[in-house]
Order: C-alpha cells, then structure tokens, then sequence
C-alpha cells in the first residue's frame, strides 16, 4: 500500500481492513457471522476525540450492568489473610531479575501488506497475528501489574481514619494503574480459556505488605478475566473482572475494559470501594506514529459512606500537551467537593482542597495544564515512579520485569495452566519471533478443537476457580472456601450457594489450599498448552 492507495481507500475500506485484525483470532462460525454483519450502515464518521478542538469525548460502547448486593456479600466472605506460603522465593532472600533475557527487540517495519499477503488464497481465520504485536507478558500479568505496582497508596488510604482521605488516596491508586500502559504500544497475549496466574511477593517499590494475587482467563468470547488479591494481614483485599471489548475506527483502535472492580480497606474503618476504568484508544493503527491515550469518565465510590470520586480522563485531539490529563472532583455524601485532583496519569498529580464548593458541570473547564503544574494553588501528591531499565525492556517498570520469571522455590508448586509455561509468550521473552508466532498459532490450533469437541458433546466448559454469579459478563466470584463440585452441569442459583459444577468431579475451590498440596491433578485442569515445548 503506498501513499496513492492509501489516500483513495474510503472509510469503510478501512474499517473492512482494520476488521481482519480481529477476526484472526476468532472461530471461522464466528468470522463468518461477524463477515456477514458488516454493512454500509457501519460507515460512521470518526470519534468526537479525534476532531482537534472537540471537548466532548466518545462515549462508552455500552452501560455496565453493576453487580448486585448478593454478588458483593458473597465476595465479602472470602477471607484471604495468609501465614507462610510454600515457594515464597522472597521469604529467602530471592531477589527478582532486573532485567529481561532479551531485552527490547529492534523496530519491526510491518505494514498491512505484509500481513494480508499471507492470506491470500487462506482461510483467513488460520492466520496468526506475529509476535511482532505482542509483549511478553498475559494480560493476566498486565492486571497484577495494574493492582500491586502502586499497592503502597491503597495501604496508606488504609491507615487513614477520615472517610474521605480514604476516597482521596484510593482514587490516587485508581489513575496510578493507568501507567502500566505508558509507552506500551505492543499488546499483551490474550489469554488462553483456562490459563492462570500467580503473584506471590512484595507489592510494588514503595510497598510494605507482601500479597498474593490469583487470575484466571473465565471466558474466550467473551474475553473475561477474573481475579483477587489481598495483602498478608488481610488489611487490603481487590477483586472484580474484565471484559475486553473493542471498536474499530479508521486511525485508531477504542479498547472497553467492562466490568467493576472492588477493594476493602480495613483498619481504622471497614470501607468497600467500587470503581469503573477508563477506555484505551491506540492512534495512527495504520499510518503515522502510534501513540495511546484514555478517555472516558469512571467513578469511584465508597459502597458504605456514598462518598464518591468522579474522574474525567480528558482526550488530546492533536495537542501534545493535553496528553494524558486527568481531573478528578471528591466529593462528600453530602454532594459538595471537597478535594479536587489535576495532573496527568504519566505523570504527576496534583491536590487542591476546596471545602464545600458545589461540584461543577463539567470537570476541568476553565483549566488548563499549565495552571495547574506547581502553580501554588495545587500541591503535588503523587509522581510515577521513574525506572531506569524500561526502555530496554519493553517499557516495563521494575516491578513488572520479574512477573513472568520462574523462581526456583515457586516452580514445583506452579499449576500446569499458569501463564508462565506459556510457550509462545516465553519464545518472544528469548527474542525468538518465527518460534514464539508458530507456537502461538498452535495454541490457538488447540484452543479452537478443544471447543469443538466441547459443542459436538453439548459441553459447557466451567472455570475452575471462579463462580459466576451475576448477569451479564461481569459478577465473576473467587471461590473462597473448599466445596464439592456436582458431576452434572449445575444450574446457578443466585442468593444460594453456587454450585456451578460441571464436567469434572472432586474437589473444587480455593487455589491457595489446592496449591500447598500440589492436588492439581484432582482439579483436572484443562490441557491448554503443547506437550512438547
């Protein structure tokens, strides 16, 4: 495609182009449904944010059905404090890497020629997006990153006695997650049906718990991961899901993260904080220089109090220095402002305290950035850490680069399904691309004839340690206790316990228990990678 042909493709030749990215992933029944779907009708002008000047952002692709109170109380009575735990590396003396085996490759020249070539004369559901795309990292490791990078503000919300310092410093927590995505252009794997990930250690660098955090991959389409974590003293527990969903544009690429999230913070108080995450959108997909913002408008809330934070992760248009601005208004049960938040995610985060003001229209709209950097008004509160190996290592901070290494301690208690055997994500983390993309290609191979023979024996596939217990997508539940799982297909039965059975037998439940005696095989866990890797 030189320039002449790309200035003469109409609108919906790129939304038809930009389609085949997707279905490279998906079943062929599925292709062929999202094929036939596919109409003039479909040809939309671009999003608000990409008109320069616009104030208005895109909208989010569709309203969140929040779980219900049941869903939250059975959550709830997960209790996660923990003693030792067997193949704790860091418990003696284990110090993770610094460093990937690789490093960061060099720039790869692709362009859409070089994929769709590939599929002529191909059913194009065969062919795999290269490694090229990718990090080498699951997005299950990409949320542990999300959560525990900057745990150390949820720990210091948890020591406030004052409700709304709690909101304050839990909503710090909130934008801080959004850095993990800083200079990250290269997606992580998408998980494989089954596949699961650990963290047993230390928060991130400013930290002084150490934690445990389990996810497990509940859905392929759907794409739903669910997970939780909570600190050694119990003091700080997370939990909730995502679902990814994504829309096409002509320039970019709009990535949804459905779903809520949870966190209690106990100490001084016992509060449950609820919260919705903004939508990623990855610029210039087919021509120019990548770049990735947020946009979108989550809100925090305090489930206990009513106190609430409202956030508004303002679009760039074509400014540079709008980039990655963030507001934030704090406001009390009673309906006034209290703390207002500016700054921008990537890089720091300013406080201004505003007693009894009325929370405004529209957030941030007198404002600009350069009145609110170290102005006098505003007071720095927080600042991304500043990592001095990322830009050798895919852009990871520290904490990151350790969370696909193998410790020796923890090895022999890892489960078959864990995302660290992932051959094909660790081929790329050596720097082998041709491997890492055939290998991926055989797993999605596998993936897909495993579903087969689910449908041809009217199977229903059932997470092993998570219940559904909600509508919709999100309400994904960690099971907390040891149960016994029924033979037979279970119906779920909400406010009762859930026996969500399934196509297997035996014991069923907590992981961490399950993980101490190494019963993996009576989970019977499904065969999700290559025997020969």
């Amino acid at each position: 495609l030189n320039s002449r042909h790309v200035s003469s493709l109409t609108y919906t030749d790129w939304h038809y182009l930009l389609c085949l990215f997707s279905l490279s992933e998906m079943s062929a029944e599925e292709a062929e449904a999202q094929i036939s779907g596919l109409s003039v009708e479909d040809e939309q002008p671009p999003p608000e944010y990409l008109q320069e000047g616009e104030e208005e952002i895109h909208g989010d692709a569709e309203e969140i059905e929040k779980p219900s109170d049941e869903v939250i109380s059975k959550a709830l009575s997960v209790k996660e404090a923990f003693g030792e735990t067997p193949g704790d590396d860091e418990s003696e003396g284990f110090a993770p890497r610094t460093m990937l085996p690789c490093g960061t490759p060099p720039p790869r020249k692709l362009n859409i020629w070089t994929l769709l070539k590939d599929a002529i004369g191909k059913d194009i559901t065969r062919i795999t997006l290269p490694c090229s795309f990718n990090e080498p990292l699951s997005f299950l490791q990409h949320c542990c990153e999300e959560t525990l990078e900057y745990i150390d503000l949820l720990e210091r919300a948890a020591d406030k006695e004052d409700s709304m310092e709690r909101l304050l410093h839990f909503t710090l927590w909130a934008i801080a997650g959004y850095t993990s995505s800083l200079d990250r252009l290269t997606k992580p794997f998408n998980p494989l049906l089954g596949e699961t990930y650990e963290y047993l250690g230390k928060g991130g660098a400013d930290s002084n718990k150490k934690y445990r955090y389990f996810a497990e991959q509940v859905s392929h389409h759907p794409p739903t991961s669910a997970f939780f974590a909570s600190s050694q003293d119990g003091q700080v527990e997370y939990w909730g899901d995502i679902t990814l969903k994504n829309k096409f544009w002509g320039k970019s690429v709009e990535v949804y993260p459905r779903g809520y999230c949870y966190a209690r913070l106990k100490g001084p108080r016992d509060d449950i904080f609820s919260l919705t995450k903004g939508t990623a959108v990855v610029h210039n997909v087919i021509v120019g220089k990548m770049w990735m913002e947020y946009v979108g408008k989550p809100e925090i809330l305090n489930t206990k109090t009513g106190e609430k934070a409202l956030l508004e992760l303002k679009n760039a248009g074509w400014m540079d220095k709008r980039r990655h601005l963030i507001f934030a208004e704090i406001v009390g049960a009673d309906g006034f402002v209290k703390y207002r938040l500016r700054g921008k995610w990537s890089e720091s985060v300013y406080l201004e305290v505003v007693e009894g003001e009325v929370l405004p229209d529209k957030l941030g709209k007198k404002e600009k950035w350069e009145d609110v950097e170290d102005n006098g008004k505003y007071q720095k509160l927080w600042s991304r850490h500043s990592d001095s190996c990322a830009k050798d290592n895919y852009n990871y901070p520290d904490f990151t680069i350790g969370l696909n290494e193998i410790r020796p301690k923890q090895k022999e208690f890892l489960p078959p399904t864990d995302c660290r055997y992932r051959p094909d994500q660790r081929k790329l983390e050596d720097g082998d691309f041709k491997a890492a993309t055939k290998l991926k290609l055989a797993l999605e191979e596998k993936q897909r004839a495993a579903k087969k023979r689910r449908e041809k024996a009217k199977e229903q596939y059932v997470p092993r340690w998570f219940t559904k217990a909600g509508q919709g997508d999100s309400g994904w539940i960690y099971e907390g206790k040891l149960q016994q799982r029924s033979a037979h297909i279970g119906v779920q039965i909400l406010h009762a316990p859930l026996f969500l059975g399934g196509i297997l037998s035996g014991i069923a439940g907590k992981y961490w228990d399950v993980r101490e005696k190494k019963e993996w095989a009576k989970m019977e866990l499904p065969d999700i990678y290559l025997e020969e890797q």
